[in-house]
């Protein structure tokens, strides 16, 4: 392989990983875009879409996006939150 295919290669997976989703407060009634960056127990990091970078606990999202957090990104020896 040569190394602009692995150049290429390693661009698109870091691309693919870095994938942005919706995510939403408690009661449903604050939307942003944003990708995860990192969790630490029970607070994660988001970037926005406009390069501002959030790091929030938790219990700033709504269930949904715990549930995902816990299924994708569970905490390095955090207890998980409880599904409602």
């Amino acid at each position: 392989m040569t190394r602009f295919t692995t150049i290429q290669l390693l661009l698109a997976a870091t691309l693919i990983a870095s994938e942005s989703r919706t995510w939403t407060n408690p009661d449903g009634t604050k939307h942003f875009e944003a990708e995860f960056i990192n969790r630490e127990k029970d607070t994660v990091t988001l970037l926005r879409k406009d390069g501002k970078k959030l790091s929030l606990n938790l219990a700033m999202l709504n269930r949904k996006d715990q549930h995902w957090l816990n299924l994708n990104h569970p905490a390095d020896g955090g207890e998980p939150v409880p599904d409602a």
